[in-house]
C-alpha cells in the first residue's frame, strides 16, 4: 500500500542532462535540499516489458533530490540509453509535497521522449487536489486500522501522531 508517483521515459539527448540539472537546482532551492549527482559503473535497472520485470545492469548517471523529510527522494537515474524508470513515494508527506513533485515532473517532461507518469494519487492526470487528499486519507485510515488490529493482537505499534498512520515494529 502506498501513494507513489511512477515515472519513466528517455532523455532526448545526453545534452539535455545539463538542462535537467538546472531545473533540479531550482527545485532543490525551493525544497531547501541538496541536488546530488550520482554515477555508478554497474547499477541494476529494472524495467517492465510485456508485463515481465527485466533486470539489466550497466552504467548509471543521475540526480537525487529530497523534497520533504516524510517523502522518498526523487531519483532520476539514467542507464546508458538515457532511459529513466523510477518512482517517488509521497504518502506520508503533506499533500503539497505530492503536488510539487508533480510540478517538478511537469518541468522536466519536455526533456524526454515518451515521458510517462502513473500517479497513485490521481493528481498528475486530473489536477484534482481533493481526489489526491481523498486517496491519501483512505490509505492512512486503512494503515491506522491495520495498526489497531496489530495492537489488538499484542504487537507494539509506534504511532506517528494524531491522525497519522502507525508504524509497526512487529515486536
Amino acid at each position: 500500500m502506498g501513494v507513489c508517483i511512477n515515472f519513466s521515459g528517455q532523455l532526448k539527448s545526453a545534452g539535455h542532462f545539463a538542462h535537467l540539472e538546472r531545473v533540479g537546482r531550482r527545485w532543490a532551492k525551493h525544497w531547501k535540499c541538496d541536488l546530488n549527482e550520482v554515477e555508478h559503473p554497474s547499477f541494476p535497472f529494472f524495467r517492465v516489458v510485456n508485463d515481465e520485470v527485466m533486470e539489466v545492469s550497466g552504467p548509471m548517471r543521475g540526480l537525487t533530490l529530497h523534497p520533504h523529510p516524510e517523502c522518498e527522494s526523487v531519483r532520476l537515474f539514467f542507464n546508458k540509453e538515457l532511459y529513466l524508470d523510477h518512482w517517488c513515494k509521497t504518502q506520508f508527506a503533506p499533500p503539497d509535497t505530492h503536488v510539487e513533485v508533480c510540478a517538478f515532473l511537469r518541468d522536466i517532461e519536455p526533456l524526454f521522449d515518451g515521458f510517462n507518469v502513473i500517479d497513485d494519487g490521481g493528481f498528475w492526470e486530473t489536477g484534482d487536489r481533493a481526489e489526491l487528499e481523498r486517496r491519501l486519507g483512505f490509505l492512512n485510515r486503512m494503515i491506522d486500522r491495520i495498526g489497531t488490529g496489530l495492537e489488538a493482537k499484542g504487537h507494539k505499534v509506534q504511532r506517528r501522531g494524531e491522525g497519522e498512520p502507525p508504524r509497526s515494529s512487529m515486536n
